[in-house]
């Protein structure tokens, strides 16, 4: 776990110039699921890179059922989660709403770095019934929302740890490397989500 702390610290640290190239947004994470109690516990550093117009309130979708236990931000004013159950996504019913406020206006072209930490539980999304952690299927991805996503941000790239139960395999829309009892998880090019899925069928590729 020493091992893991250290990358994640170094990783937490990097500048938001480094992902300039692209002119978008990047995140860091630390994720550990554990499937028979459809629990997760998620640590993000998120690179938010502003393409549109100036502002001071960022905001993201996450599921409802996740309790925030930080934020910060060196930018940060306040925030709050809305988790009344009205609509803020049509295609993430479980959705709750962060608001951020930042102390300045966030210029079009400029970075702010945003650090979350929570954990909780998601199961069945209903009606589609989709999008869920269970002991035998695994399934995270936008319409859950189990990161914080703004449909806005339209593609990013990210690189994370992902910790499984032993004899779980993951999938995703990107690299998955196992390496030293945890996963690592990577997109170098753009994506519009960070899709997870996991089960005991699942083999890994050598």
């Amino acid at each position: 776990m020493r091992i893991i702390s250290i990358i994640l610290f170094i990783a937490f640290l990097l500048p938001a110039t480094i992902y300039s190239e692209f002119n978008s947004s990047h995140y860091n994470f630390e994720l550990s699921i554990k499937p028979g109690s459809s629990y997760l516990k998620a640590k993000f550093a998120l690179i938010y890179f502003n393409r549109l117009n100036d502002t001071d309130t960022l905001t993201f979708l996450l599921h409802k059922g996740l309790k925030i236990t930080s934020l910060k931000s060196a930018s940060l004013k306040s925030f709050s989660f809305d988790t009344t159950g009205r609509p803020f996504y049509r295609y993430a019913p479980e959705a709750g709403l962060i608001k951020i406020v930042l102390k300045m206006i966030l210029k079009k072209g400029e970075s702010s770095k945003i650090e979350f930490e929570y954990e909780g539980n998601i199961k069945e999304i209903k009606p589609w019934k989709n999008n869920l952690i269970n002991e035998n299927w695994v399934e995270l991805g936008i319409y859950s929302p189990w990161f914080p996503y703004n449909p806005k941000l339209k593609d990013f790239t990210y690189k994370g740890i992902l910790n499984l139960p032993d004899g779980y395999v993951p999938a995703v829309n990107g690299n998955a490397i196992f390496k030293n009892n945890w996963w690592e998880l990577e997109s170098s090019s753009l994506v519009s989500d960070i899709t997870i899925t996991a089960s005991r069928n699942f083999t890994i590729n050598k």
